[in-house]
């Protein structure tokens, strides 16, 4: 077979190791995790593919540096922390059989990592009406938020010490005090990266360090004999006549990868009994599809995969089955189109003291299933900087009960000045009985209103 030159991998300074004291969550993530992992793997072992393959994964990693490139002249960010300077907005609506209205959440963050101020916006609506609007404003040392719906004044705290602050205000001689110690809030951690970040740097050191995987058992990669012909029905039912290599990565090697590669949770704390170990059960074949100009179409699974979820608390197997598309005109990453179905076995749940999940073994009968989909685009704006996340659907189904949501989330480029919010501030720790005292009036009086409209809503 002929060789190849490695496709060459960006090449980053490596940032200071620190204590990992993480578990990974059962979830969607997981899926996801798998299939970039099994990427990973056969873009390191690429000089022993054939030479389509070859180009495509080379075009679509060019892509990718060419997108991050123009992100980075946009924001003034950098690999290492992409979100320091950025405006992110999420919208989304929830419905469902069980549910008689339409739930809508609204947010928008302004986020200034060099000059270490945040802005926040939130709003929870029914049936369009917004219920409750909440406002935040941080800086390095304080925070200040707005509920003005309820409350005409902000209130502001220090973002360290919140329970010395509390403990020694007139809420602790009121409500008791806090025992725990040590509470603060990181507005601005020295590391806000996205785990892209960590999977370039795995690349990076798996290719300088080949020799870790010589005693794994090898990747099985073919070529198929007929061409596949891929529609995208997102895109009006566009159709590629494609080149399809089979890729199977070993249970053992892909176990390996993605312990390695997956640190997305790294330095998260985890409640006591939710602890979880995720084994991979089988291993993974993936099919790609790489079209006439030699740009990957499609990565898909091509049977479902089944992942094992253990901890204290519980046990239940996850299957996935989905796709991956790049369905753009002059990149192929313009347009990423994702298809992915998951579906959790909830008669394994252990119920348990500390397990805080809902699905427990003693609500379902045995075999019963949680089904997951999950349909998204994901698009790059006209002038290459801003790029929206499309939820198309993403729909729940347990037993006959079905949630839908609907949305979408935009990460933008920051080019507006934070400012701090306006009105009446008092500091929340500090207040006198009577500042208490016209809080609590301001409360009562606009619970009742709202009350109030949501019993006209129903009687509607």
């Amino acid at each position: 077979m002929e060789q190849f030159d490695e496709i060459p991998i960006p090449m980053m300074e490596e940032k200071p190791k620190k204590n990992k004291n993480w578990k990974i969550i059962a979830g969607i993530a997981a899926g996801c995790v798998v299939v970039l992992a099994a990427a990973i793997v056969f873009v390191i072992k690429v000089s022993n593919l054939e030479n389509t393959l070859v180009k495509g994964v080379h075009n679509l990693t060019k892509e990718m540096n060419e997108r991050r490139q123009l992100w980075e002249e946009a924001t003034g960010n950098t690999l290492m922390n992409e979100l320091n300077r950025v405006k992110t907005t999420v919208s989304f609506n929830i419905s469902g059989d069980e549910l008689p209205v339409t739930i809508g959440f609204d947010s928008t963050v302004l986020r200034d990592g060099t000059a270490r101020k945040i802005w926040g916006e939130t709003a929870l609506s029914v049936m369009n009406t917004e219920l409750l609007g909440m406002e935040l404003y941080g800086e390095a040392k304080k925070a200040v938020f707005s509920v003005p719906k309820f409350l005409d004044q902000n209130l502001e705290f220090d973002v360290e010490g919140i329970d010395t602050q509390y403990n020694n205000s007139l809420f602790a001689e009121k409500f008791g005090p806090i025992e725990a110690e040590g509470i603060s809030f990181d507005l601005f951690p020295e590391e806000s990266h996205f785990m892209w970040t960590e999977l370039f740097l795995e690349w990076q050191k798996a290719a300088e360090e080949k020799d870790s995987t010589q005693d794994l058992p090898e990747i099985i990669i073919e070529e198929l004999e007929e061409k596949a012909q891929v529609v995208l029905s997102k895109e009006d039912d566009k159709e590629y006549l494609c080149t399809q290599y089979r890729i199977v990565v070993p249970q053992e090697r892909l176990e390996k990868t993605a312990g390695d590669s997956i640190t997305a949770a790294e330095g998260t704390e985890v409640p006591a009994g939710l602890e979880s170990e995720i084994k991979i059960m089988q291993d993974v074949s993936l099919l790609v599809s790489i079209d006439e100009n030699d740009r990957i179409v499609q990565v898909s699974l091509e049977e479902p995969l089944v992942l094992s979820a253990r901890s204290q608390e519980y046990e239940f197997p996850i299957e996935y089955e989905g796709s991956v598309s790049f369905a753009g005109e002059s990149r192929a990453i313009d347009e990423i189109l994702v298809d992915m179905r998951t579906n959790v076995q909830l008669n394994a749940v252990k119920a348990g003291s500390k397990a805080l999940i809902p699905f427990r073994s003693d609500v379902f009968e045995d075999g019963e299933t949680m089904e997951v989909h999950m349909g998204m685009e994901i698009v790059y704006d006209e002038d290459d900087t801003s790029v929206i996340c499309s939820m198309d659907e993403l729909a729940v189904e347990v037993n006959d009960l079905r949630f839908k949501v609907n949305g979408k989330i935009t990460a933008e480029p920051l080019r507006e000045e934070i400012k701090p919010l306006n009105g009446e501030t008092i500091r929340i720790f500090e207040i006198t009985e009577a500042e208490y005292e016209d809080l609590e009036e301001q409360l009562q009086r606009k619970l009742l209103y709202w009350l109030m409209a949501l019993g006209s809503m129903e009687e509607w």
